[in-house]
C-alpha cells in the first residue's frame, strides 16, 4: 500500500475533501478547482492527496519536459523533419493537456 494512501486514511482525507467523499467511486472529486500552490502547501503538510497529486504533475511534465528539449536540439542540429515532429507531438501534449479536458466538461 502506498504511503499516500495511508496519509489519506490517517487524515481522513485530503485537501479539504473528506475520505468518503475520495472512497466514493460515484462521487466527484473536482481537481480543478485545486491549484498547484495549494498542492505544494500540502505536500509540505505531507497531505497524502497533495503527494498524489504532485506525482500525476511530475508524470505529466515530464513527456512535456521531454519534447521540449528535443525541439530545441532538432532546432539547433536544423533537423527539418524531425524538428516538425516534435512540434506536432508538442501540440498533440498541450492539446490533450489543455482542450480535450474543456471539451470534456462542457459536453
Amino acid at each position: 500500500m502506498s504511503a499516500r494512501l495511508i496519509l489519506i486514511f490517517i487524515h481522513g482525507g485530503g485537501l479539504g475533501i473528506s475520505l468518503n467523499k475520495i472512497v466514493d467511486p460515484n462521487a466527484h472529486v473536482d481537481t480543478s478547482a485545486i491549484s498547484i500552490m495549494s498542492v505544494v502547501a500540502g505536500d509540505l503538510k505531507l497531505d497524502g492527496l497533495s503527494m498524489m497529486l504532485t506525482g500525476l504533475l511530475v508524470l505529466i511534465a515530464i513527456p512535456v519536459i521531454m519534447v521540449s528539449l528535443n525541439l530545441v536540439r532538432f532546432a539547433m542540429e536544423r533537423d527539418v523533419l524531425y524538428t516538425v515532429l516534435a512540434a506536432v507531438t508538442l501540440i498533440n501534449l498541450f492539446l490533450a493537456i489543455f482542450v480535450l479536458p474543456l471539451m470534456v466538461l462542457h459536453k
